[in-house]
């Protein structure tokens, strides 16, 4: 893919955009699309329209990161914190973090309690509320800079292994922001006569489970639409194979059901499989268990219902700042996402 692709995706990984605090990531975004117009709507979204003269579709990614809340701040300085999406506590000791809002951050590393003295919980995963974070400020320094309801995140940039492995922060998630941005840009270049009305949208608060993408959906009315996600991959040794859900370089994943939606009966669903085929691009259908889509878990019911297909990303440690994916699966879900809309 472009240099130009890969010095966005690092940006992206590198940006601070925890749940409920996505404004730099919206605004880097904005800078990438260089002038295409976009705007923010009233909860945060950053949509972006492409006018044409054929259907009406919706494209969505979540720009959101796993993070926490601060909660408090105590006498000695340290931060206290609890989950607001699915950030893993088991990454937390000795990390580094940035903590802060829209205006402010601060670096930070995060802390659990010693081994030693850890007891019965030595080497259990650590609840958010037995996590901190130390950042060499006094309780009174901080508290002019940070305040109860504030955020923190893990830092994390891009970096390569051999094999087509890209590692980085967010990246289920930040990728997919990428490649949303490289399709409007290819797209942007046809002529308005020749594309379909296009509406995509950058959405917030994802990993909380409470997407933003419903209220897009309501305000633009689209006639279908295809949400970009993440499918976790089990696929190494000492795995069943039916336990090993997607697989790191085989394509893209077509949701065919997850905790909140059923996709196989959707006609984009067997579109997506069908032009997938027929373009020959690397796709297969998977059942996502648990992993729940909750963009289409609330956009799918607005108004008289909105048909939907989800289009994932295979991806390894989801939702920490050691996310790995193949880059031969990012071309492919961009290719099949094209060839869609």
């Amino acid at each position: 893919m472009k240099n130009q692709f890969f010095d966005l995706l690092k940006s992206l990984c590198e940006v601070f955009g925890p749940t409920g605090c996505e404004g730099r990531v919206a605004d880097l975004i904005e800078k990438s699309l260089d002038g295409i117009p976009c705007k923010k709507d009233a909860v945060g979204n950053l949509i972006v329209h492409l006018e044409g003269k054929g259907k009406k579709i919706l494209v969505t990614a979540p720009m959101d990161e796993a993070g926490y809340m601060i909660t408090d701040i105590d006498d000695k300085g340290y931060v206290r914190f609890e989950k607001t999406g699915n950030a893993d506590t088991g990454c937390f000791a000795g990390k580094r973090l940035t903590l802060g809002n829209e205006e402010t951050t601060i670096s930070a590393v995060g802390g659990v309690k010693v081994l030693h003295l850890a007891g019965g919980e030595a080497g259990d995963t650590p609840n958010a509320d037995k996590v901190f974070a130390e950042t060499g400020l006094s309780s009174e320094e901080l508290k002019k800079q940070l305040d109860k309801g504030d955020f923190a995140a893990l830092e994390g940039s891009l970096s390569t292994l051999p094999g087509g492995y890209l590692v980085g922060k967010a990246l289920e998630a930040r990728a997919l922001c990428a490649l949303l941005v490289e399709a409007i840009k290819e797209l942007n270049k046809k002529d308005e006569k020749e594309r379909n009305d296009l509406y995509f949208v950058f959405t917030v608060k994802e990993k909380a489970g409470m997407s933003s993408a419903s209220a897009a959906a309501y305000t633009i009315c689209p006639e279908e639409a295809y949400l970009l996600g993440f499918a976790p991959a089990n696929d190494f040794d000492g795995v069943d194979e039916h336990l090993k859900g997607a697989k790191l370089g085989e394509g893209v994943v077509v949701a065919l059901k997850d905790r909140r939606v059923l996709y196989f009966d959707s006609p984009l669903t067997e579109k997506a499989l069908a032009v997938a085929k027929e373009q020959n691009i690397p796709a297969y259908g998977a059942d996502m268990g648990a992993c729940g889509d909750f963009s289409a878990g609330a956009l799918h019911l607005v108004g008289a219902g909105i048909p939907c297909a989800s289009l994932r990303l295979p991806c390894r440690n989801p939702e920490t700042n050691r996310v790995i994916v193949k880059e031969n699966d990012l071309e492919n879900t961009l290719s099949l996402l094209c060839a869609l809309i």
